[in-house]
């Protein structure tokens, strides 16, 4: 009578298993859309954040217009090291992101 409870057992457990492993690929697809998004979003609030630099470098507040060549200077330093890191870091990341969403259909 227990190996036959057993076999009940270990014949249930098998008919779960398909179904336990589809349930695991759904969740481990959510979870690299959501990853996918989230990283998305964040490349967003950085050029965001890049984007409040600019314009605080260029507000009414500022030096700008630059008054003299010290100043355009910095200024222009400030410009190239804001567009170094959006080219070398950000955008590379961006393209892959946009990649992804494509690659699951």
């Amino acid at each position: 009578d227990i190996e036959r409870v057993m076999h009940d057992y270990i014949t249930k457990f098998s008919l779960l298993n398909p179904l336990l492993e589809e349930k695991q690929a759904q969740l481990e697809n959510e979870i690299f859309v959501l990853q996918t998004i989230f990283s998305l979003e964040e490349e967003l609030k950085w050029i965001d954040q890049c984007k409040s630099q600019i314009d605080i470098l260029t507000s009414k507040n500022s030096n700008f217009p630059p008054k003299n060549l010290f100043e355009i200077t910095n200024i222009n330093k400030k410009f190239i090291e804001i567009e170094r890191l959006v080219i070398n870091t950000h955008k590379p990341n961006i393209e892959k992101l946009i990649k992804q969403p494509k690659n699951l259909m």
